[in-house]
């Protein structure tokens, strides 16, 4: 059974009310009015898990075009505009003038993104991993991975 407190009480004898409330929650009220629940923090525990948006469950989802993807997160940090044949060309061909472009596609631009480019073409793991090793100064966790997938990949059909 909710017990109802007026503030003044619960200020007094604030043990006795900490207890009650690890049974049943209590209401604390001023002026007459419920100002503030106190209750167990299982119990909160547990509303708050019930009222919070569970996230989407995102295991098996295909980006339906990473290319789009990636140029959107490359334009992003630069001045000039790049579009998909521009960001495929320099993956193919690294040189000194692809080189700033590289670097944020290979900074800013996801593994699962990576992963879908790979599947989607021209490019596969293997351009990555070169385009990749070219810029030289990319995460190197980001680098092991690219370079362990084409590794991995080597010999098998896109």
């Amino acid at each position: 059974m909710m017990k109802r407190l007026p503030a003044t009480y619960a200020a007094r004898n604030f043990g006795t009310v900490l207890r009650d409330a690890l049974a049943d929650p209590v209401f604390v009220t001023t002026h007459g009015r419920d100002a503030v629940v106190i209750l167990a923090a299982d119990t909160y525990k547990k509303l708050v898990a019930q009222t919070e948006p569970k996230p989407p469950r995102q295991e098996n989802v295909r980006i339906s075009d990473p290319w789009r993807i990636a140029v959107s997160v490359v334009n992003t940090s630069r001045s000039t505009r790049d579009d998909r044949e521009s960001l495929i060309q320099a993956l193919l061909n690294p040189g000194k003038a692809n080189k700033a472009l590289l670097r944020i596609f290979f900074s800013d631009v996801d593994e699962k993104t990576m992963a879908a480019i790979a599947r989607a073409g021209p490019v596969d793991w293997a351009v990555l991993a070169e385009a990749c090793e070219f810029v030289g100064d990319v995460d190197h966790e980001k680098a092991t991975f690219i370079r362990d997938m084409a590794l991995l990949t080597m010999g098998r059909p896109a």
